[in-house]
């Protein structure tokens, strides 16, 4: 998420031409209950990027497409589901 953003769209078309209305990931960080960060990354942009858009944030960005290597395994980063009540 903090890759840097090689453009901003600030006036963007309809979410569909990005990608963005049914996004390739989405990426929620969270500490305890608490969404710190809600980004949707969609299609991949003419610039060698990645079309990315903030939650709240009404402009979309071309981000840079190369978000490394992750350090832990998959179940480290995915929220678990919440216990079923009684």
């Amino acid at each position: 998420m903090e890759k840097p953003v090689k453009e901003w769209i600030d006036k963007p078309a309809p979410l569909a031409v990005y990608g963005l209305e049914k996004p390739l990931i989405r990426l929620v960080l969270k500490q305890g209950g608490t969404v710190l960060a809600d980004c949707s990354f969609g299609n991949y942009a003419k610039k060698d990027g990645i079309y990315a858009q903030v939650k709240g944030d009404a402009s979309v960005k071309v981000a840079d497409p190369d978000i490394g290597i992750l350090d832990r395994a998959e179940p480290d980063y995915v929220e678990p589901p919440a216990a079923a009540k009684k």
